[in-house]
């Protein structure tokens, strides 16, 4: 494995970084780690391919929640999405983890002015993740997921089979509804971001149904807006098929 992670840095290092996926994840195909989620995380960020990357820093985290690099990652791919909320509580982790880094607090501040702009309160920062702690799921315009906790939007789904491999990090999909989602598999766990801005994380619901292969998406209406718009939203309802 380590020399597909040596040879995946030097092509990131020649800006070869379709080059450096490729040995990303033939690192990983030996041996999952968090250091080499972290690593093509960075190298997707490169080809602005953002969820993937945001699908690889949330593996990271689930495997080594104090790898502060992987919370760089995640925020970062989440600022470029326009979640700036779930971004903003990555990079308050990662300072929390790696104080001595200066990245964190520049992305902080940027996350800050973009909330300003739109009007939304920063969040409190979010408490340290344990090293094992899964990768959990912040509120407001962060994507929302069931259950969850803390800053990342991932909520754990019973997986189709019990034994089923490691699957790889999904392709950004195409969808027709309206709500942005998806979901990977990492050993027994499955797990499904749903991005749903401006709504409370208590306002979105998931369920699985069908096996287990059918997606249904519920966001209860705020009560706060008295919009004709806002009227037309309650109980809103999207129903989706993943491609298991």
């Amino acid at each position: 494995m380590a020399e597909h992670v040596a040879a995946g840095d030097r092509s990131f290092v020649d800006e070869e970084y379709e080059d450096a996926v490729k040995h990303y994840t033939k690192a990983l195909d030996v041996s999952p780690s968090a250091d080499a989620y972290e690593h093509r995380a960075h190298a997707y960020i490169k080809l602005e391919k953002y969820i993937e990357a945001v699908q690889d820093a949330t593996k990271a985290i689930e495997l080594d929640g104090k790898n502060a690099k992987a919370h760089l990652r995640k925020g970062t791919a989440c600022f470029y999405l326009e979640e700036y909320e779930t971004a903003l509580q990555c990079f308050q982790q990662g300072q929390h983890l790696a104080p001595g880094d200066n990245k964190c607090e520049k992305w902080i501040h940027k996350c800050k002015a973009e909330l300003d702009d739109e009007g939304i309160a920063a969040p409190a920062p979010a408490a340290p993740a344990a090293a094992t702690a899964p990768a959990p799921a912040p509120a407001a315009v962060a994507p929302a997921a069931a259950p969850a906790a803390t800053p990342a939007p991932a909520a754990p789904a019973a997986a189709p089979e019990a034994d089923k491999p490691l699957a790889p990090a999904a392709a950004a999909e195409v969808f027709s509804g309206k709500y942005r989602h998806q979901w990977y598999q990492l050993g027994p766990k499955v797990t499904i971001d749903i991005y749903a801005k401006s709504q409370q994380q208590d306002a979105v619901k998931a369920d699985l149904t069908n096996d287990n292969t059918h997606l249904k998406i519920t966001i209860a209406g705020s009560s706060s807006s008295n919009t004709a718009a806002a009227a037309d939203q309650q109980q809103q309802e999207d129903d989706y098929t993943l491609d298991v």
